[in-house]
């Protein structure tokens, strides 16, 4: 119910108002975790799982939506898979994992995995495709994503979706400069690492000083609290509704991962089998799978099988920063330089790297003018090879998805002779990996 509905049925007397308050329905969480995930979180992996759990109805409180998660069990459950599409396929059909669900009757299931990207999810409003894979070390805000493509959510328009699953405004939304919301990878929107707020679009909730979200049946609507609190009764029954009926239903389904691939998709219920396409943009009858990671919109095309579906792949959470990313020490002094002629005005533009984790990695980037004149304004740009991807940047304004380009915002626009600016990138890389040192190419890099 809007906000301002509220007020004035306050006007009307209470008695009137409380016969039709809503109340938060509870809906039961599963997460199943491997060996990795258990010694992520020092073998406290329940102790962690509360925490998440807070913080999301933290999230839901804030945006408005009457769901509370209540987690159901945390119970060690090692899923094969050698990334998170082989992961979500096999959990969800794991006679184990399926066990399980049954036993501790979670309407959702979450598989916490060292594989692969942030997360990935399905994308419908269906209790045959309630399940999601999030990386131990993504945090609650993954989870927040993930379960909202469970609950028939998708991103927002700035990645390509133009529909959630059930409700056309099921979109996440950001404005340039501020904010994302959760549904969003907020990095496309503001390199502020302040810009990644915790709440689901809702235009009568306000983000940083300014609306959410869009009201419904406006061109840009973005309204993810009112579509999740359309479908929360139904998803809170999801786990009595698996025990009487089968999976399928007779519409679509999609699960989406938090890359940034992204495809829009209007289906509304369940096929019996999940199929994908990568980067295709899914009709009413497919299956679409999206997941979070900070993933270009680099399309591929492999057909799994004849019922269309859709992969979408991002890590931003996503556009999840995490906390060890966030790191200062510095680990290392490798660089890459480019050589590009400039004439008169040239600069030394180098790629540091100051940190790396198991899967993420933290650089400056530095652009000393080394020519005969000022630098005023700059533009420069790179490319990872290797899988890796930005969650977020400071100090200038970066856009793109792999190539990346960065420019000068108004502080550092102007570059004195032998003088030097720089800013820092956050983002993911393949496990274990050495991090990337791109080469940085500009007009002004020589």
């Amino acid at each position: 119910m809007r906000a301002p509905f509220k007020k004035l049925l306050m006007l009307a007397g209470l008695p009137f108002f409380a016969a039709i308050e809503t109340h938060a329905a509870t809906v039961d969480l599963l997460v199943l975790y491997d060996t990795h995930s258990a010694n992520y979180f020092n073998g406290q992996v329940e102790t962690a799982m509360q925490n998440w759990v807070a913080q999301i109805n933290n999230a839901y409180r804030d945006s408005n939506v009457d769901i509370q998660l209540r987690l159901a069990g945390a119970v060690l459950h090692e899923q094969a898979g050698a990334n998170m599409d082989a992961v979500l396929s096999g959990v969800r059909t794991d006679t184990t994992a399926v066990s399980l669900r049954a036993q501790y009757g979670a309407d959702f299931v979450t598989q916490l995995h060292q594989t692969g990207e942030c997360g990935i999810g399905y994308f419908a409003v269906s209790s045959g495709w309630a399940w999601n894979v999030v990386g131990p070390d993504c945090g609650p805000l993954t989870l927040a994503h993930e379960l909202g493509h469970n609950m028939g959510l998708a991103h927002s328009r700035k990645q390509g979706d133009t529909t959630g699953s059930r409700y056309a405004y099921g979109l996440g939304h950001g404005v340039d400069g501020l904010f994302g919301t959760i549904m969003t990878y907020s990095w496309l929107y503001t390199n502020r690492a302040s810009g990644r707020v915790a709440k689901f679009s809702n235009p009568d909730v306000t983000c940083l000083g300014v609306p959410c979200g869009v009201p419904e049946g406006q061109p840009d609507q973005a309204n993810a609290a009112l579509a999740l609190n359309n479908v929360k009764n139904e998803i809170a029954a999801f786990r009595s509704a698996a025990a009487q009926s089968s999976v399928s239903s007779s519409s679509a389904v999609s699960a989406v991962s938090s890359s940034a691939r992204s495809a829009a998709v209007s289906s509304s219920s369940v096929v019996s089998s999940a199929i994908a396409v990568s980067s295709v943009r899914s009709s009413s009858s497919s299956v679409v799978v999206r997941s979070s990671s900070s993933r270009s919109s680099v399309a591929s095309s492999v057909v799994r099988s004849s019922v269309a579906s859709s992969i979408v792949r991002s890590s931003a959470v996503s556009s999840v920063v995490r906390s060890s990313v966030a790191s200062s020490a510095a680990t290392s002094s490798q660089r890459a330089t480019s050589s590009s002629n400039a004439g008169i005005t040239q600069a030394r533009c180098e790629y540091q790297l100051i940190n790396e984790r198991a899967r993420s990695f933290t650089a400056n980037i530095v652009i000393t003018n080394t020519g005969t004149q000022p630098i005023n304004g700059w533009s420069v740009n790179w490319q990872y090879q290797n899988n890796s991807w930005l969650t977020y940047a400071y100090g200038a304004n970066v856009s793109g998805r792999n190539p990346y380009t960065a420019v000068s915002n108004t502080g550092n626009a102007q570059i004195a002779r032998g003088q030097r600016v720089s800013f820092t990138v956050y983002g993911t890389k393949p496990r274990n990996t050495a991090a990337e040192i791109p080469r940085i190419n500009g007009g002004i890099c020589r």
